[in-house]
C-alpha cells in the first residue's frame, strides 16, 4: 500500500508539507539512531584491536601511528561496504556481526591474552563464577560458541539467498 503521505498525491492532491517531513523523519530516524553510534562503537574496536594484535605486527609504528592504523582499520569496513553494496539491509546485517563480535569474540580474546601475558583481567579473590568465567577454558568456549553461532548464521544467509532467486 502507499506509504505515508503518498496516498493523498494519488488521488491528484498535492501532499503537504507536514506530510512530507513527517515522512521523512520516520524514513531517516533509523538511519540516524544507527550512524550516532558508529564512532564511539568504532573508538572501542579500535582500541580492542590495538590491545590484541601482536605487539611485533605495530612495533614499527608510533603510539599515534598505532591508533591511527587500528581506527582506520575499524572504520574503512563499514564504509567500503556501504559504498560498495547500495543495500542497507546487507551493511545492517554486517554491522550486526561486527557488534556481535564486540561484545562477545573481542573480551574472550582480550581474556587470553591477558592469562598469557601473566595480567590477570579479573582479581584471584573475586566470587566464584566470576572466577570460573575468567579462567581460558571458559574464553575458549565462548569463542567456540561464537563461530557456531557465525556459522549458523552465514549458513542461513545463503540458505535465504538461495530462496530469493
Amino acid at each position: 500500500g502507499p506509504g505515508l503521505g503518498e496516498s493523498l498525491g494519488a488521488y491528484g492532491a498535492a501532499v503537504p508539507a507536514w506530510a512530507v517531513a513527517c515522512r521523512l523523519v520516520v524514513l531517516l530516524l533509523p538511519v540516524m539512531a544507527a550512524v550516532s553510534s558508529f564512532p564511539i562503537s568504532a573508538v572501542v574496536l579500535a582500541n580492542n584491536v590495538s590491545e590484541i594484535l601482536p605487539a611485533r605486527w605495530l612495533a614499527a609504528l608510533s603510539p599515534g601511528g598505532k591508533r591511527l592504523v587500528c581506527r582506520a582499520v575499524s572504520v574503512a569496513p563499514p564504509i567500503v561496504f556501504t559504498a560498495l553494496l547500495h543495500d542497507l539491509s546487507v551493511v545492517f546485517d554486517l554491522t550486526g556481526l561486527c557488534t556481535f563480535f564486540l561484545g562477545l569474540v573481542f573480551p574472550a580474546l582480550l581474556l587470553l591474552k591477558a592469562e598469557k601475558s601473566g595480567r590477570p583481567l579479573v582479581g584471584r579473590g573475586r566470587a566464584l563464577p566470576l572466577r570460573l568465567l575468567s579462567r581460558p577454558w571458559a574464553a575458549r568456549v565462548v569463542l567456540g560458541i561464537a563461530a557456531v553461532s557465525v556459522a549458523l548464521a552465514t549458513y542461513n544467509a545463503a540458505i535465504s539467498a538461495a530462496a530469493s532467486r
